[in-house]
């Protein structure tokens, strides 16, 4: 499933290693409400790993993908 999903991202996200918020918000349909609930929750096992640029915030791409799989199957 994982090799699936990079590929579709990598389709809409070509040549980029690091995904800003609003290519989570493009890529997932969501409000960037959602992606800084995230962000801020209390448990740091439950945040998806990001790197800040600045005060700009980064996710590494296949990082992210396997964070959000692990997501997806906790629920």
């Amino acid at each position: 499933m994982e090799d699936e999903l990079l590929r579709q991202v990598n389709e809409i996200f070509p040549n980029k290693v690091y995904l800003t918020v609003k290519d989570i918000m493009t890529l997932l349909e969501c409000s960037d409400t959602v992606i800084y609930n995230w962000i801020k929750r209390s448990d740091a096992k439950k945040r998806p790993p990001r790197i800040f640029v600045g005060t700009e915030i980064r996710f590494e791409k296949l990082k992210f993908l396997r964070w959000l799989e692990r997501e997806q199957g906790s629920t």
